[in-house]
């Protein structure tokens, strides 16, 4: 295989945790229908071909289940991560617990710590199965210094995030109110209600209405 297409099959294979979707974001231009794909991952948008196949060789891939830790607070920092996929919640761990922000798709993590060579003023968990590319500090630096167009992609996503943490983060309100619906007239829909509320019962009062209780 000629060289230049083995470093397009290594930059490929760095990506393979992601799917095609998450691909067209990461690969260079000319693999795109249009390069604007790549402005979803602000880090990456004026990076050069040559540099993402240089990213491709530094990456290490990370997948973690919905609930793992990716940082905890006080920890020495020695990488960053992008995120590939899946959802990021930024926490102070308290008591109480305290929500920061939430990071997707095209998002950076634990560069700020990198770049005080300090250790992580906040903890990251995955808070929905999660694709991570992680880049080591001596990459990372290397590219800081090396490469103006990575530096300047990852100022403004960190300026973007700044923005982002100005706004309050409001938490998911548990939902109140479920309803069974059953697909047929055979379907049990009351006898998994009754189920289901029994269950939620012990968590909290519980209050089953059914079609015909409400006739």
């Amino acid at each position: 295989m000629p060289p230049r297409l083995e470093r397009r099959r290594s930059l490929a294979l760095a990506f393979a945790a992601l799917d095609d979707r998450h691909l067209l974001a990461l690969r260079p231009g000319r693999y795109l229908p249009g390069s604007q794909n790549r402005r979803n991952v602000p880090v990456l948008a004026g990076m050069s071909d040559e540099l993402l196949e240089r990213l491709a060789e530094q990456v290490r891939e990370v997948r973690l289940p919905a609930g793992s830790w990716i940082m905890r607070e006080g920890d020495l920092a020695e990488s960053m991560f992008i995120v590939g996929g899946g959802r990021i919640e930024v926490v102070h761990e308290g008591p109480p617990e305290i929500l920061l922000r939430v990071l997707r798709r095209g998002d950076v993590l634990g560069e700020l710590a990198l770049l005080r060579e300090g250790v992580r003023a906040a903890s990251a968990r995955a808070q929905r199965d999660t694709e991570l590319l992680e880049l080591e500090r001596a990459d990372f630096e290397s590219l800081i210094e090396h490469a103006p167009s990575f530096a300047l992609g990852l100022t403004r996503a960190m300026g973007a995030q700044i923005a982002a943490s100005r706004s309050p983060v409001v938490p998911a309100i548990p939902p109140r109110t479920i309803a069974i619906v059953g697909l047929d007239r055979g379907s049990p829909a009351a006898e998994v209600g009754e189920t289901l509320a029994g269950a939620l019962s012990a968590h909290g009062a519980t209050a089953p209405i059914s079609a015909c209780s409400r006739s």
